[in-house]
């Protein structure tokens, strides 16, 4: 059964230019090597996008799988770095499901997209997880111009609570620095 809720809740989509190659790449990097760029002396980059509303998915994935599809939509702008793209779907994060807890999808949801952490639910005494994007900050942030940045368009809010029992910390924070350090 394809319902929004159901394509939400296995979204936990990242689009990382060019994330796992990249990854591998400097994992396994012998000492003094330069990880900020990519083999061909590209900035090396990995970006992470939250879709909290959801979207439409016809204008973001592709018809077919493999290397030979056609961008969609929403994805066309990347077309002239299409062969460095990777579109995953169909992921899930059992650690943002509400069995265990009730109500609080928004929070819960937010706080563990990164992190894969089941987070505490609290108002004030917040527990999560350091998130991927700050781990790859702490490999290779010191090559790079700015090790981190976090962008949104909410307002900052780090206390008191928010949905359902969670810290406003948990619904408004992707990146985490440690698990009771939002970015």
């Amino acid at each position: 059964m394809n319902t929004r809720r159901h394509f939400l809740r296995s979204l936990g989509t990242t689009v990382a230019l060019p994330a796992f190659y990249s990854l591998r790449s400097f994992a396994a990097a012998p000492a003094g090597a330069k990880l900020a760029v990519t083999a061909t002396g590209a900035p090396l980059r990995s970006a992470f996008f939250f879709i909290p509303n959801g979207s439409i998915p016809s204008f973001w994935w592709p018809e077919k799988t493999g290397t030979d599809f056609t961008l969609s939509r929403s994805l066309e702008p990347l077309k002239d770095v299409r062969q460095h793209v990777q579109i995953m779907g169909g992921l899930e994060n059992l650690n943002g499901e509400g069995q265990q807890d009730g109500a609080g999808d928004h929070a819960r949801g937010v706080a563990t997209f990164l992190t894969g952490v089941r987070i505490k639910k609290t108002a004030t005494d917040i527990q999560a997880g350091q998130s991927i994007d700050q781990i790859i900050a702490k490999q290779v942030g010191h090559l790079t111009r700015h090790a981190s940045l976090e962008l949104s368009c909410d307002a900052v809010r780090k206390s008191g609570a928010c949905d359902s029992g969670y810290a406003c910390a948990y619904q408004f924070n992707l990146s985490w620095g440690g698990p009771a350090s939002p970015m």
